[in-house]
Order: C-alpha cells, then sequence, then structure tokens
C-alpha cells in the first residue's frame, strides 16, 4: 500500500490554512518542503552513477511562498522567502496573536504541482 505522507496542490499559486479555536501566540514558524527524496540530487564522482541524478535544484522544490496572519478580518503578510533554496524554512517575527495563519506557495522550480511536509508555529 502507498502511503502519502505530504500536502499536495494542484498547480501553483496554492494556499493552506491553518485555524484554531482560540487565538494562539507565537513568534515563529517552519515550513518543510517536498524535494522529492527519492531522487539523487548530489553530484557523485563516478559517471555511471551521475547520469540517474538531476543536477541543480531539484524541481519540486518550493521557490517562493509568504506566511500571513489573520488580524481582525484582515490578512497581514507576517513571512516572505523568494528564490528557496533549501528544503527547511525557518522565520522568527515578533510574537502575534491569531487564530488563523495562511502559507502562500507560489512558486517551484518547475514542478506544476506544490507538495508541503510540515508545518510548525512556535
Amino acid at each position: 500500500m502507498d502511503r502519502v505522507y505530504h500536502w499536495e496542490f494542484e498547480g501553483l499559486n496554492a494556499a493552506i490554512q491553518l485555524s484554531w479555536n482560540e487565538v494562539q501566540k507565537f513568534s515563529g514558524v517552519e515550513i518543510i518542503c517536498y524535494t522529492n527524496l527519492q531522487t539523487q540530487i548530489e553530484l557523485h564522482p563516478n559517471e555511471e552513477f551521475r547520469k540517474s541524478q538531476i543536477p541543480g535544484v531539484p524541481p519540486e522544490m518550493i521557490k517562493s511562498l509568504s506566511v500571513e496572519s489573520l488580524n481582525e478580518g484582515s490578512w497581514k503578510e507576517i513571512a516572505r522567502m523568494d528564490n528557496n533554496l533549501h528544503r527547511l524554512f525557518r522565520v522568527s517575527f515578533p510574537s502575534i496573536s491569531t487564530n488563523s495563519i495562511r502559507i502562500n506557495l507560489k512558486e517551484t522550480y518547475g514542478q506544476p504541482t506544490v507538495k508541503l511536509f510540515e508545518v510548525r508555529c512556535y
């Protein structure tokens, strides 16, 4: 049986919203992006082995995203990443109180769908 351990959105410019019944206070967000860990992406010294590898940034990697919080009925951007090159996106900001955040997954490095592994708010 195949198991799915990620969120997948058809198309680009997708968003995921996290909401709580009560207002939460936090000052950081961690996002783990999908990078297709089954694909070899390191440059191996053996030429035959390199033929199965993809050079450069995996096309599944999220290139740009933003994080917004809901305050008094309006969304306010609290973090942004453009030209991301890391699987782990971690951002800190002055403490906020909200009952909802939204993560806007805007662009990948070529994949027509967006996938996300994990979101944590601290």
